[in-house]
């Protein structure tokens, strides 16, 4: 229920561009008793796209980069992958969005499985 409650929270604040509360949001999940939530690859995806449309990439990237693959599902970090494919999208960075997109590409015939955005 947290995890949807943060994630709408943090999805309206990207669409009204409320850069404030959504710091505050974030901050109350970096807290230590919020880990369970942040760590969910929904908020995860939810800052990484609120990000993305408040035009801060590198806050985006190192939120990406901090995604602990080893305790999420491929399915999971799928959503994650998305997002961050989105921001580069966005930020017209078309060269690590295609570097991006090849990486999952090749994880993906690792596994038999494709990848489609």
């Amino acid at each position: 229920r947290n995890v949807i409650c943060y994630s709408i929270a943090l999805n309206a604040c990207g669409a009204c561009m409320a850069t404030q509360t959504a710091m505050h949001v974030i901050s109350e999940l970096y807290r230590p008793e919020n880990a369970d939530i942040l760590n969910t690859p929904e908020i995860q995806t939810a800052i990484i796209r609120f990000y993305a449309k408040t035009r801060e990439p590198q806050k985006a990237i190192e939120m990406f980069e901090s995604v602990d693959e080893r305790i999420l599902s491929r399915d999971a970090t799928g959503s994650i992958d998305c997002a961050m494919l989105d921001c580069y999208a966005k930020m017209g960075e078309t060269d690590q969005m295609f570097d991006l997109f090849e990486k999952l590409q090749n994880e993906q015939k690792k596994t038999k499985h494709t990848v489609t955005v």
